[in-house]
């Protein structure tokens, strides 16, 4: 049986948002996603702020989405 709760992979933090402002199940990926990259992130919109600043400062968004999606 497949399992349909999966959710699909992010492309970009910009996917993620969007994303997120539709499904609550994102939302609370971009959260732990952000908590996993050390932020202490109880909303989305901090959520979003640490991921952004996590890819600012090691120039990388690849490496940051790679983080979301292993979250997943």
């Amino acid at each position: 049986m497949k399992n349909t709760n999966v959710l699909r992979p992010v492309t970009s933090l910009a996917d993620l948002s969007t994303l997120a402002r539709q499904d609550e199940a994102y939302e609370h990926l971009a959260i732990i996603a952000a908590r996993n990259l050390g932020g202490m992130a109880t909303t989305l919109a901090e959520a979003m702020r640490v991921l952004h600043i996590n890819a600012m400062e090691t120039d990388s968004e690849e490496g940051v989405v790679d983080e979301i999606n292993f979250c997943r």
